[in-house]
This record gives structure tokens, C-alpha cells and sequence, in this order.
């Protein structure tokens, strides 16, 4: 919302949208690398089956979503909330730092 209004320049709006791109693309890999650390061989499967089930529900709810948010409340408020809607999920990668060592 900040850079659609015009209050950053183009650099600073350019800035924030690669170091977010960089830093939203290292879950997915993450999670994977993680999983196998921290889960025992034998659980491994049902645990990589609970994650790609999630991981594809949220591919083909997301766009549904996202259609029906731009529908009621416009584009640039559909996008501004699903941005928001990724802030739970950064706070629950974020707890995984606090309990990976003891997992491992």
C-alpha cells in the first residue's frame, strides 16, 4: 500500500519487493531439509504426505481465495490482505528455529 500511493520512490518499493521475493521463496526448501532432520525414518512418510497435502490445498484454495477477496474488496486490498495472511505462517517458521536443535 505504501508504494501504490506514491510515498517511496521507485528504488526503496523495488528493494522491499526483491528481499521479500528472496526471503518468502527459502521456506519451501527449508521445510523439506527440515523434515528430514527432525522426523524419524519411519514416521518420514506420513510426515511428508501431511506437508504436500497442505502445501497443495493451499496452492488451489489460494488463488480461489484471492479471486473471491479482488471480487468484494478490490485488488489492491485483496493482495494487501493476502500479504497479511502470510504473516502466521513467518511467525510459525520463525518457532521452528527455537526447537530444531533439540530435535535434531
Amino acid at each position: 500500500l505504501i508504494a501504490s500511493r506514491g510515498e517511496w520512490g521507485f528504488w526503496p518499493s523495488a528493494a522491499c519487493a526483491a528481499a521479500g521475493g528472496f526471503l518468502a521463496t527459502q521456506t519451501g526448501p527449508n521445510v523439506r531439509s527440515t523434515m528430514v532432520n527432525v522426523t524419524r525414518s519411519e514416521q518420514r512418510g506420513v510426515a511428508f504426505a501431511a506437508f504436500t497435502l497442505s502445501d497443495d490445498v493451499g496452492k488451489g484454495a489460494g488463488p480461489f481465495l484471492i479471486a473471491t477477496l479482488v471480487a468484494q474488496r478490490g485488488r489492491e486490498r485483496a493482495f494487501s490482505l493476502a500479504m497479511l495472511f502470510w504473516l502466521p505462517c513467518a511467525a510459525l517458521c520463525a518457532a521452528t528455529a527455537l526447537t530444531v536443535e533439540e530435535d535434531q
